[in-house]
């Protein structure tokens, strides 16, 4: 199936969570970001960044994801939401996570123009 957003809108997105989580102390990179569509046929947001450390180390690793995520049609366009998760696993196996902010925003029809941002 083809995208519904372009390369250039799904950078922009990356771009923008990228700074939102550099303002959070995050320094992590967005390793991988892509457009995905679920076994329903619904399409969506997926990312992830590279797994990171805090100092003092408090968890084995932690890393940064996409909890739920979705991409609606509108008129004139679509809205873009990602549900932005920090999750950890503890040295002993186990593993946790928390909502760090949830992300929207606009993309044009065409699938090229992000606009209309709210981190909340």
């Amino acid at each position: 199936m083809k995208n519904l957003l372009s390369e250039k809108a799904v950078n922009t997105i990356k771009d923008i969570l990228q700074i939102e989580l550099l303002k959070r102390g995050i320094l992590a990179p967005i390793k991988r970001i892509e457009e995905v569509e679920s076994r329903s046929g619904d399409r969506y947001i997926s990312f992830e960044t590279e797994k990171f450390q805090t100092t003092p180390v408090i968890f084995k690793s932690l890393i940064v994801e996409n909890f739920n995520s979705w991409i609606q049609k509108i008129e004139g366009g679509y809205v873009v939401v990602i549900k932005v998760h920090y999750s950890y696993e503890h040295f002993g196996g186990g593993s946790n996570g928390c909502l760090l902010f949830n992300f929207q925003c606009n993309v044009s029809e065409d699938g090229e123009y992000v606009g209309d941002v709210r981190i909340f």
